[in-house]
């Protein structure tokens, strides 16, 4: 008994034995084998993710360089940017995108293997070079003839588009090809748990909670796989300044309001651009700029209803797509809400600052039912907008083809009447209130075309600035008035008008000094009239610029005093010789208590500061009367005389001196 005993205790213990020995041979193979498949996983997931990552940074290296693209292409079309800027930033572009080629040659041998995936990575490359040709495109446009520029760039966005959705067909068939390998291992790993489940209870749990360690991981791989996928996707179609969606998912949700429109539905294509912008960005800083930007996309957010569509297309351009119209009067009402919504002052730090916006509106299918065209419909309506004094919205209308052409044609006939000199200087007289004696005349130029006669400076004017004719405009201004001048009985100076890119340290002082040197006329004989918008360009400069005026004994006026919210800062921060009241002010100083109060104020404020006023536009008896008994100084106006050539304006003062002699 006692040996059965031993018997039965020795095989219990070596059936113990054995079996702790299998368990635990079991055990080490599996953990064995569950270590060789726990580094399988993580070389799978890490090979994974190190493919996407890749394919993240390719896409928004693609991303920056469809921003980047469309920053030149804004730039240039609104010529923000001169031809040496464009040519930099062009340049800047183009290597941007071999550099992008070169990363996909990188990112491209991660798919040797893969039988699947690479033949569509391939037709991403060919479609990359596309992509490059029309973007090279594009950057050439923008320094020959930037109003081609845009169809390029539609087709820079398609390609951009197609390349998206090839990545995101290699990063799904990639997905795939990992979600069965991870399958197949799953299967093995079940095949051991139920081998566990035979060997013992402690060989299960090590199993389930191996399985359970397994599930864990792959599932937390699934979910960043997901996160990037879906970052990949908002970075590759929004802004990453304001976050509203960019020119490339715009260009996608217009097609398809486009496309519902062949179903009887209505859309608007509303163009926005800033006010003024870039003097936020010359006078505050670019992070000043960007935080207006950012600003003003949250007010514009809340105006549209969700079914609508609100982008940032690059700079201070914003576009909306408004569906489910009913009438044109529904797109008005939103650009109303818009204007109105940017209308409160942004703080910028501790700086208020105020900017209107103008908005350009296409209607589809009415204007246009093929996306470019009906973009560039409203471009023109937004250039109409800016063309009847910013702040306003313009509906697209054909007459705005014809315009356009116009603007064309006077830009080329100002070239030609430049070369011809048709231009001439014509003088309005300006007389002291008290004396009646004429103290100064402002010349004013005016253009003799050879077949529409004389052209009106408020058409010809403007298209000089926007071409960059003014300069050259403003210098032979200059000289042929301090020419005119020099003949003037002494006592009376000349008042030439100065531009806002005349206005530079490094040319305008050596021309004033040129003029006056050619023409023999005495410093302070010659008046420089400056308008609030000069003085906003860059203020520093600007100063520095008319302290070293002053110095050659050369008189500054403030034109149109009153019209600008700032202009009582500029007169605290440069001593002006004159002050000039706009004519908004006089035209009802007879009848107007507050034009009359404003009036009274300017006139105090200047003989305090010791500075001249003059009143624009008098053209009556009692508006004179008026202004002597406020104290104002001089005057100018229809009631003295209306522009003169020089020949009748040297008339006029021989007629006046005489006068005033027998007086």
């Amino acid at each position: 008994m006692s040996l059965g005993f031993n018997t039965l205790r020795a095989r219990l213990i070596g059936s113990s034995v054995l079996a702790v020995i299998v368990l635990l041979a079991v055990c080490i193979e599996f953990l064995r084998a569950f270590s060789h498949q726990d580094a399988v996983v993580h070389e799978i997931k890490q090979d994974q993710i190190t493919r996407l990552e890749k394919i993240g940074r390719l896409m928004l290296s693609l991303s920056e360089n469809q921003v980047q693209l469309s920053d030149l292409l804004a730039g240039a079309m609104d010529r923000k940017f001169d031809e040496e800027a464009v040519f930099e930033r062009g340049r800047a572009t183009i290597d941007a995108v071999r550099a992008i080629v070169k990363q996909y040659g990188e990112v491209q041998a991660s798919f040797q293997h893969d039988e699947e995936a690479l033949p569509v990575y391939t037709a991403a490359d060919r479609e990359l070079a596309l992509y490059r040709a029309s973007l090279f495109s594009v950057v050439d446009l923008c320094t020959v003839n930037v109003r081609l520029a845009p169809v390029e760039m539609l087709k820079v966005g398609s390609s951009y588009v197609r390349i998206t959705n090839h990545m995101n067909s290699v990063v799904n068939l990639t997905n795939a090809r990992v979600a069965s390998e991870l399958d197949r291992m799953q299967a093995e790993s079940k095949r051991a748990s139920q081998y566990l489940l035979a060997s013992g209870g402690a060989s299960l749990l090590a199993l389930i909670l191996g399985s359970a360690l397994f599930y864990r991981d792959m599932r937390r791989a699934e979910i960043a796989l997901e996160r990037g996928k879906e970052q990949m996707q908002h970075l590759a179609h929004h802004d990453t300044l304001t976050g509203l969606p960019n020119r490339v998912l715009f260009a996608i949700e217009l097609k398809r309001a486009l496309a519902r429109t062949s179903r009887g539905e209505k859309a608007a294509l509303l163009y926005l651009d800033l006010d003024h912008f870039k003097r936020v960005n010359d006078t505050l800083g670019h992070s000043r700029g960007d935080e207006l930007l950012r600003q003003a996309a949250d007010r514009l957010r809340h105006c549209v209803r969700d079914t609508d569509v609100i982008a940032r297309l690059g700079g201070d351009e914003f576009a909306v797509v408004q569906t489910l119209l009913c009438r044109p009067a529904d797109a008005a009402a939103l650009a109303t809400r818009m204007k109105e919504a940017l209308k409160p002052p942004f703080l910028l730090g501790n700086q208020e600052v105020a900017v209107a916006v103008s908005i350009g509106i296409a209607i589809a299918p009415e204007d246009a039912a093929d996306p470019e065209q009906l973009l560039k419909n409203a471009d023109l309506a937004l250039y109409a907008a800016k063309a009847g004094g910013r702040g306003a919205y313009h509906f697209y209308e054909e007459a705005l083809d014809a315009r356009l052409k116009v603007r064309h044609q006077v830009e080329a006939d100002l070239r030609l009447a430049l070369a011809e000199e048709q231009f001439e200087l014509y003088y309005q007289p300006i007389v002291d209130l008290k004396s009646g004696e004429v103290t100064c005349c402002e010349a004013l130029l005016r253009w003799h075309h050879p077949v529409r006669g004389m052209v009106s400076p408020l058409e010809f004017i403007p298209v000089a600035e926007e071409c960059g004719l003014i300069g050259a405009l403003g210098q032979w201004a200059l000289r042929q008035a301090c020419m005119a001048a020099a003949s003037w009985p002494y006592g009376i100076s000349v008042a030439v008008n100065l531009s806002s890119s005349q206005v530079r340290p490094d040319t305008l002082v050596l021309q004033v000094a040129a003029a006056l040197a050619a023409s023999g006329l005495a410093p302070d004989r010659l008046e420089l009239e400056v308008t609030e918008s000069v003085l906003m360009q860059d203020t520093s400069d600007t100063l520095v610029t008319l302290h070293h005026l002053r110095q050659l004994g050369v008189r500054i006026a403030m034109d149109d005093f009153g019209t600008g919210y700032s202009s009582l800062s500029y007169l605290r921060t440069f001593p002006f010789d004159k002050i000039k009241i706009d004519k908004s002010f006089i035209d009802h100083i007879s009848d107007k208590d507050d034009c009359v109060a404003i009036v009274q104020a300017v006139t105090m404020m200047a003989q305090r500061l010791s500075m001249t006023t003059v009143a624009e536009g008098v053209e009556t008896d009692a508006q004179r009367l008026k202004l002597t008994e406020l104290g104002c100084t001089e005057m100018q106006g229809y009631l003295i005389s209306r522009p003169r050539p020089a020949k009748e304006l040297m008339r006029l003062l021989q007629e006046r001196t005489g006068a005033m002699s027998a007086a």
